[in-house]
């Protein structure tokens, strides 16, 4: 037994019973890795990360290799869900000392002062293999090399800690050109046109990622584009094709729902089957909002199979979800999820079979490993009677399959509950919810939120994490940034005002903790929370949304609602330290150019101030006549809100609708049956 037993990590316990002496990262370990003069040997990781998993088989829970390491270094492991500070330094390092990519199992080994790496890679085999040293004569040649070539790996670490202090300059931009928000919009928007798969859908190659990010800012960019202009037939063709290629698919799992993390091949046809809870966030609001832009009713299905999936799967009983489902389940990587063609056949009735085996490719050879990963022929168009019923027929052969499928051993679940990552439900399920009239999304949204404010503060603090009752640190700048943006979300669909106090404190403590007065934008880390070699903060999109960037966003349409242009002030200091990184690369920065956008044109919202009785008619008829994207806040009359807006007076006990555009509401009507006409077609936002 190491050191990992009763962590709240769902990944460190998977490794607390193997011969390596692990610790988890403290001060414990780092004092006596410097007491000793060992080396550290960093492992970084996660539980439903597949080649961890074939690592930690191969390498940790071997006895020889556990000997070496236990010998010649002090050996850590890292959730990189519960450290995702060190995971992005880490991986920093990896890229400098490589040249290459990272990821995950991350294997950095470092002097024990101040943490620097001298050697990183990721995943290594226990004996040669895929073209890599076993990993028993990598720790070997490393503790020799420690002990024996001291000036060469001290050279090399202060060589690094020299790199790493640059990272905090500001890049300069050019010189010939200096774009506003809309000029950078459109060079991002470039960059990703030319990085299109006109072929396949999505961006790049092979492996192929969502990229959430990409695609909620080409959906806002259709949703605030003029008709007279030609972004509309340059975006709508990228979003339907990627949107229908990764439902058509091996990235959506078409028994059961839910999209795997990514594809290993450039058509979306083999998945790495793990499934994340933020992906599956951030994809359910995107088909939202692509639902109602486009009016394709394909797309609000996938966001009602994908909420099922997230109810029946993810959620917790009191309320919150859970992280993620592991890639292997027993049987080997992905079992659950494959079929035999005959064992397809014989769970089905005839007429289900011959809808089935053609619209799943089980009329084509097998596509993993002797196996069929099932993914959809491409749609015909449902014109007519036999179209009808063949799609009831594999309805059926769904279910049939489904209800099969569960008598399997599943993969492990990770049920740790992070607090960005449940942030981001939040948010999309009161989005999804308010934009395609699913009301029972957004109590799934209530209920999220409720437990998170139960659950993952103390003292008044947020915590990063829970665990079977046991909660992680102090929260990171996402945990902040996305419950914030998920709160705002919240208010603008159904008003409460434990969840507008909320908000607020969310947002003091960013700027309490976590803001850099003197050069714009926020930490990654509080200001207590010391990390080695560089104290970050990130601007790029990953494959979530930039966290300062969402953290703007929430900051200024607070102050619309608040008054306290301390936030507005905040993210205007922040806006400005990222513009020059967003010059450098636009298309790596998406969620600062549409926050940027949204400060030169703010977006418009209504404001509804009635009694509570009268409430529920006025927002019958406001989703009726107004734009669903529009968001709606409904403060009391009591409510401290309101004093940076510029309301007209009223009589008390009238109740009013005002549309507020920027800083200024109009009075628009004074009565629920006074709205008439056509909706307005004025849009939100389609990302956090």
């Amino acid at each position: 037994m190491n050191h990992l037993a009763g962590e709240a990590s769902a990944y460190l316990l998977q490794h607390a019973d193997q011969p390596v002496d692990w610790y988890p990262y403290g001060d414990e370990a780092l004092a006596r890795a410097r007491a000793e003069r060992k080396p550290v040997f960093l492992s970084i990781g996660y539980a439903s990360c597949h080649w961890c998993h074939v690592m930690a088989e191969e390498c940790f829970a071997d006895p020889g290799i556990a000997r070496a390491l236990n010998s010649s270094f002090l050996n850590i492991k890292i959730d990189r869900e519960l450290r995702p500070d060190l995971d992005h330094i880490y991986q920093m390092a990896h890229r400098w000392l490589t040249g290459r990519p990272g990821g995950w199992p991350l294997s950095v080994f470092v002097e024990p002062d101040q943490l620097t790496p001298f050697f990183a890679g990721t995943y290594f085999p226990r004996e040669p293999r895929y073209g890599l040293p076993g990993f028993g004569e990598v720790i070997v040649a490393l503790a020799r090399y420690y002990r024996e070539q001291s000036g060469d790996w001290k050279r090399l670490t202060e060589k690094i800690r020299t790199t790493f202090a640059s990272l905090a300059s500001t890049p300069s931009p050019p010189a010939s050109f200096t774009p506003e928000g809309s000029d950078l919009a459109e060079a991002a928007q470039a960059e990703l046109e030319a990085d299109f798969d006109r072929r396949s859908g999505g961006f790049g190659s092979a492996p192929k990622f969502p990229h959430p990010p990409s695609l909620a800012f080409l959906l806002e960019r259709l949703a605030v584009s003029s008709p007279d202009s030609d972004i509309p037939s340059r975006i709508r063709p990228l979003i339907h094709q990627t949107l229908t290629a990764m439902t058509q698919g091996g990235l959506w799992d078409q028994i059961g729902g839910g999209f795997f993390r990514y594809c290993v091949d450039a058509d979306w046809q083999i998945p790495h089957f793990e499934k994340m809870l933020d992906d599956n966030a951030l994809l359910l609001a995107l088909y939202a909002d692509a639902a109602v832009l486009t009016g394709q009713p394909t797309y609000a299905g996938t966001a009602a199979s994908l909420v099922q999936w997230l109810a029946r799967e993810m959620r917790d009983p009191e309320g919150g979800f859970y992280s993620s489902l592991d890639a292997d389940s027993p049987g080997g990587e992905g079992r659950y999820y494959l079929w035999d063609r005959d064992e397809v056949r014989t769970l089905l009735t005839p007429a289900e079979w011959a809808v089935a085996e053609p619209a799943w490719g089980l009329d084509r050879s097998p596509n993993f490993e002797d196996h069929w990963h099932l993914s959809r022929a491409q749609p015909r168009e449902p014109d007519d009677q036999t179209q009808g019923t063949g799609a009831s027929l594999l309805e059926c052969a769904r279910l049939r399959l489904f209800n099969a499928r569960a008598q399997r051993d599943p993969p492990a679940r990770d049920d740790k509950i992070r607090a960005a990552s449940n942030g981001l439900a939040v948010w999309a399920l009161a989005r999804a919810g308010r934009l395609l009239d699913r009301p029972e999304w957004v109590e799934l949204a209530i209920h999220g939120s409720d437990f998170l404010a139960t659950a993952l503060v103390q003292n008044h603090r947020l915590m990063s994490s829970c665990h079977q009752g046991k909660t992680g640190g102090p929260a990171f700048l996402p945990d902040q940034a996305y419950i914030l943006a998920g709160l705002i979300e919240l208010l603008g669909t159904c008003w409460e005002t434990r969840w507008y106090e909320w908000a607020l404190a969310l947002a003091d403590q960013l700027l309490e903790q976590f803001e850099d007065r003197s050069g714009g934008g926020f930490w990654y880390t509080a200001h207590d929370q010391p990390t080695p070699l560089i104290r970050l903060k990130t601007w790029a999109d990953e494959s979530v949304p930039a966290a300062n960037a969402v953290a703007f966003q929430a900051l200024m349409t607070l102050f619309r609602l608040s008054g306290r242009s301390r936030y507005q002030d905040a993210a205007l200091r922040g806006l400005a330290a990222g513009r020059p990184h967003a010059r450098a690369a636009p298309g790596a920065h998406l969620g600062l150019i549409l926050c940027q956008c949204r400060a030169d044109s703010p977006s418009s919202f209504l404001l509804l101030q009635s009694s509570a009785d009268d409430r529920p008619q006025w927002l019958t008829s406001i989703r009726k006549h107004y734009s669903k994207s529009l968001l709606v806040f409904t403060p009391g009359p009591d409510e401290p809100t309101g004093s940076a807006l510029a309301i007209p007076s009223h009589a008390p006990g009238e109740g009013r609708l005002y549309l507020c555009e920027g800083t200024a509401c109009t009075a628009v009507f004074s009565r629920p049956d006074e709205l008439g006409g056509e909706p307005t077609s004025t849009g939100g936002s389609a990302s956090p």
